[in-house]
C-alpha cells in the first residue's frame, strides 16, 4: 500500500429492510508500510459522519481514544485477545 493512503470502508446497512442503523465510516491512514516498527497506525471511526473515536494500533497494544477526549484506553494484545474471546460472539 502506498504511503499516506486513505481507505474508507462503508459498513452501512445496505440490503436491510425496516431498520435504521448508523452508517459507519472507518478511515485508515498509513504513513509507512504495513509492518509496524516505530510509528503507530491510527484508525478514525465515525457513525453518521460523527467521530466516535480513534483506534491506535502499535506493536505492543491497541488503544481506543473516544472523540473529544485527551486520554486513550490502552490494552496489551494478550489482554485484548482475552477480552474478545470472552465477550464477543464469533462471526461467521
Amino acid at each position: 500500500m502506498a504511503a499516506d493512503t486513505c481507505k474508507t470502508l462503508d459498513t452501512g446497512s445496505a440490503g436491510r429492510q425496516n431498520t435504521r442503523m448508523a452508517k459507519h465510516d472507518i478511515s485508515l491512514n498509513i504513513a509507512h508500510g504495513i509492518t509496524i516498527v516505530n510509528t503507530d497506525i491510527e484508525v478514525e471511526v465515525r457513525a453518521d459522519d460523527e467521530l466516535l473515536g480513534r483506534i491506535g494500533i502499535s506493536r505492543g497494544s491497541i488503544d481506543w481514544k473516544p472523540a473529544h477526549k485527551k486520554t486513550a484506553h490502552r490494552l496489551r494484545w494478550a489482554r485484548f485477545a482475552q477480552l474478545m474471546e470472552e465477550n464477543v460472539r464469533a462471526s461467521r
